[in-house]
């Protein structure tokens, strides 16, 4: 679809978010932090340069990417699809674009971030998947595709991840994404506080301790703007309690403690 055809509304709320939401169902989201980035994949972002040019450069890149990394990985990827996945996990610029099968996922990523710009979550219907032919040669497809990898990390599950594998990484993926939220920035702290009852938090998203230490940096700074004692004590105790209500090996722990 031409993005000038994709529709379009501005939402302040997470009921707002919800509701359309409801009136428009998708296969797949992509929340960014700010709404005026493309849905381009990180390795054609500002390339100049040729098609032709760019694939001969990821194919190049890919391989000293697997020649430095078999050493840090338990067993080696099948295929180069599944190499770009893992250069995507760690941030290496690839032509595969994240998205998710989570609505509430993509409007944390539209909230979190670039405080004073507007944020926006793409809703899609999705391509076509990927087949053996895109698998062994995702550098040489003439169409975009689907993909969610069969291997996939704990994180990847968690965010309830899918990727776009582009066949022209310059160009930004509108094929079949038929709306745009925008989020406004003065909402998003609202929103986020909202999605933390739902469980959709740094530390869920982020699975591992950096996930959980960078969860705690969020909560101290949003303490400091309260700059108030009494408010941050009753707060500590209902998110303790709600901890404890979690499981049971968490209210030991919390039982224990408080010992």
């Amino acid at each position: 679809m031409d993005k000038e055809k994709i529709g379009t509304a501005t939402i302040s709320s997470f009921t707002g978010f919800h509701r359309i939401i409801e009136e428009n169902r998708a296969a797949m989201y992509r929340g960014v932090s700010n709404a005026s980035f493309e849905l381009i994949p990180k390795v054609g972002r500002g390339w100049k340069m040729s098609k032709k040019f760019l694939k001969h450069t990821e194919k190049s890149l890919l391989k000293e990417f697997k020649i430095r990394a078999r050493r840090h990985i338990p067993s080696t990827p099948p295929t180069d699809l599944e190499w770009l996945a893992i250069c995507q996990h760690y941030g290496a610029s690839t032509r595969l674009l994240d998205w998710t099968k989570n609505p509430l996922v993509a409007l944390y990523f539209a909230s979190k971030g670039h405080p004073y710009r507007n944020g926006a979550v793409y809703i899609s219907f999705g391509l076509n998947r990927a087949g053996k032919n895109e698998y062994k040669n995702p550098f040489d497809i003439e169409n975009n595709y689907l993909w969610e990898p069969e291997h996939i990390t704990e994180r990847f599950s968690t965010q309830s991840g899918i990727f776009t594998l582009s066949a022209d990484p310059r160009k930004p993926i509108y094929e079949n994404v038929f709306f745009k939220i925008i989020v406004r920035s003065s909402s998003k702290d609202r929103i986020l506080a909202s999605l933390l009852m739902y469980g959709v938090n740094q530390a869920n998203l982020f699975p591992g301790l950096s996930g959980i230490a960078q969860f705690v940096n969020r909560e101290v700074d949003e303490y400091a703007k309260i700059n108030d004692e009494e408010i941050i004590r009753k707060v500590l105790k209902e998110r303790l309690h709600y901890m404890k209500n979690m499981s049971p090996i968490n209210s030991k722990y919390i039982e224990e403690t408080e010992q």
